[in-house]
């Protein structure tokens, strides 16, 4: 079994921070919501879309 986890639950973390929480917890996918209902501030639609480097 793997465990998976939506960021939605650690939306008081950074990105970061959520990532090194995920590590601790043995995490081993993580679903980031990018749906813009998403309180959290793990994906940043907008942000991608806009960045030309991508």
């Amino acid at each position: 079994m793997k465990l998976s986890i939506c960021t939605d639950v650690m939306g008081d973390l950074s990105f970061t921070d959520m990532l090194d929480k995920c590590v601790a917890l043995v995490v081993e996918g993580i679903e980031m919501t990018g749906g813009g209902w998403s309180p959290a501030p793990h994906f940043r639609a907008d942000e991608l879309l806009a960045d030309k480097g991508c």
